[in-house]
């Protein structure tokens, strides 16, 4: 009797371990289009599904016994039933969406990158490349900068890794089966694009100075809230993200932003409530940038990616930018941008040699320097909060720099005391975890990246 209790009590503890503890781990699952990767923990699950982008779907009511689980997907409606085959597979059926497909998961040891065949690709190799430099050139250590982007290649969401110093590019990497053609989404550095281009559009007399009226060039916009008020609105309150428009990057559920989801972006832009004085308050909402793409559009009677393309990309070697554009044929102010991690390398040396580049004055001197002053009112400044036109000119640890940067970790950061430039492109696509994913990246940059490069 006694050795029957003992064996039905390593039954019992063996079920009880099997259902908790081995389940944890990546599984992967692979459909007629594409794969399933579960990511399990005992804090947070997701899914990804990497060959169409996606990552960090969150995984809820997951619950399990000896020999089978279930689990939701809330945020894309979808769902999972299996059943334990042994420790390392599960047979069970996917449902997305109303549609139920067979899928079997099996044991991962690491989680799949995302392949080359998400991305948009240039069709020819640079060809104003920049020139390579030896570690002899720049006092690093090959040694120590090895371990560095060894390192780096454990961030599973980092597709990409420059570092360019004294104009000189001294270590080009990149992750997975991506190379120097495949084209990412910068995301929000595309908004320190858009003060290059303002700055041109100046320099080039289409736009008078910054303190032109919004409402005097986009005046063919209907008004129907604070029109007084929002006549007061300018192109340098834009630049500074201090318009008062309301807006939150953050607030929306899916599906019903007001701007993003309407049929007329800057309508429905000029027509948000008006929450401060413009002028007054830094919030930093995008739908202001895209104002800025509708302003150069109309100034320059081009479109901005055409106006881009003749006097800041074709300076810079730079071909074949894809940008996304609103129902209403506007290039997406702000986002949406497609450029390889070289074309953002050139953009940075620009910025970085006062707007020369190539012994060419693209942009002014004094529109980098305006553009790198802080415009945050004092009271109100947060070390994360300074603020140019578009560009966040403040320290990184220890380090003065000017930064560009995009949701998920994509980073132009440059270090003019060093003539140091540091470009990250990275999986923005994901339904939760990019802040986590960019706080991981910065800490790299600062702790490990920087260090090496400047011989530290």
């Amino acid at each position: 009797m006694k050795k029957i209790l003992l064996f039905l009590n390593l039954l019992i503890i063996s079920s009880i371990s099997f259902s908790q503890q081995n389940l944890n781990g990546n599984w992967q699952g692979i459909s007629d289009d594409k794969r399933y990767v579960f990511r399990f923990t005992n804090e947070t699950s997701f899914l990804d599904t990497p060959d169409e982008g996606w990552m960090n779907f969150p995984i809820s009511n997951l619950t399990k016994d000896s020999d089978s689980f279930s689990m939701e997907l809330p945020h894309i409606s979808a769902s999972y039933k299996g059943k334990f085959v042994d420790e390392k597979k599960i047979e069970g059926t996917f449902n997305y969406q109303g549609k139920e497909f067979k899928l079997d998961i099996e044991r991962v040891s690491s989680i799949p990158r995302i392949p080359k065949s998400v991305f948009k690709q240039k069709e020819s190799s640079d060809n104003q490349p920049i020139k390579k430099a030896s570690f002899e050139e720049t006092n690093i250590d090959p040694t120590d900068l090895k371990v560095v982007i060894d390192e780096a290649r454990r961030y599973q969401y980092l597709h990409s890794l420059l570092i360019v110093k004294n104009g000189k590019l001294i270590s080009e990497n990149y992750f997975g089966d991506l190379d120097q053609n495949t084209m990412f989404n910068i995301k929000s550095i595309n908004k320190s694009i858009l003060s290059a281009l303002i700055g041109i559009a100046i320099k080039e007399g289409f736009i008078k100075n910054v303190n032109e009226l919004v409402l005097d060039i986009l005046n063919d916009v209907t008004i129907k809230n604070d029109v007084t008020a929002k006549k007061e609105l300018t192109i340098k309150h834009l630049l500074t993200m201090q318009s008062g428009l309301d807006y939150s990057e953050n607030r929306y559920p899916f599906g019903s932003d007001p701007v993003f989801n309407s049929d007329n972006w800057v309508e429905a832009t000029l027509n948000l409530p008006l929450k401060n004085k413009p002028g007054t308050i830094k919030n930093y909402a995008t739908p202001n940038t895209h104002l800025l793409s509708a302003i150069l559009t109309k100034r320059t009677k081009m479109s901005t990616l055409e106006f881009a393309n003749k006097y800041l990309f074709k300076p810079l070697g730079i071909e074949g930018a894809y940008w996304s554009k609103d129902p209403n044929g506007i290039h997406f102010g702000g986002s949406e941008m497609h450029l390889t991690s070289i074309d953002l390398a050139k953009f940075g040396l620009l910025y970085l040699n006062n707007g020369k580049y190539n012994g060419q004055q693209i942009i002014t001197e004094d529109w980098i320097k305006e553009s790198m002053k802080n415009y945050v009112k004092k009271e109100n400044i947060k070390w994360y909060e300074t603020y140019g036109y578009l560009w966040y000119p403040r320290p990184f640890g220890k380090h003065s720099t000017y930064q560009a940067s995009g949701v998920g970790g994509q980073f132009l950061i440059i270090l003019p005391k060093h003539e140091l430039i540091i470009i990250t492109t990275a999986n923005a696509n994901s339904m939760v975890g990019t802040t986590e994913n960019e706080r991981n990246l910065s800490d790299f940059i600062i702790n490990k990246v920087i260090p090496v490069s400047i011989n530290e």
